[in-house]
């Protein structure tokens, strides 16, 4: 896919959403599309219990992390689950930012110079973990943006 649904080309709806070629709206249509992934989801989600496998923040950037005199305090734990520790690594660069595969793969080599598990460079799903860990965040996060619309936490 070349970019977002909907943006461009001959034929568009034009009752369909500015931003998502949707006539249900941004936050049905990417929940329809998360959804959709289903069908896919065995295959890609090969080697998600690899390590590191564990509690996964989801939000991991620097403003969750506060350093001052009393030592280090790790924030906003309203999404965590348990799952892939890759998924924070992917988070880290960014969640709004183009997703950056280099800057990815050089979080986890340095996690895994740092002590982290070597597994955590294999790749899963048929993918270099960065890749595999930078599209599944990216799922997670139009579930949660899609979430927030619905929720009327956010505009669409």
């Amino acid at each position: 896919m070349a970019g977002p649904p909907g943006h461009g080309g001959a034929g568009r709806d034009p009752r369909a959403d500015r931003r998502t070629g949707c006539p249900a709206g941004p936050a049905r249509c990417y929940r329809r599309n998360v959804r959709g992934l289903a069908a896919h989801a065995e295959p890609l989600a090969e080697g998600a219990e690899l390590p590191p496998f564990g509690l996964c923040h989801s939000e991991f950037y620097p403003t969750s992390v506060h350093v001052g005199a009393g030592g280090w305090r790790l924030l906003d734990l309203a999404r965590a689950f348990t799952g892939p520790g890759l998924l924070d690594l992917a988070s880290w660069p960014g969640t709004v930012a183009p997703p950056d595969p280099d800057a990815v793969a050089a979080l986890i080599g340095e996690y895994v110079k740092a002590g982290g598990p070597p597994e955590a460079g294999a790749p899963r799903g048929g993918l270099p973990a960065e890749r595999w860990a930078l599209g599944w965040h990216r799922v997670w996060v139009s579930d949660w943006y899609a979430e927030q619309v619905e929720r009327g936490w956010a505009g669409a």
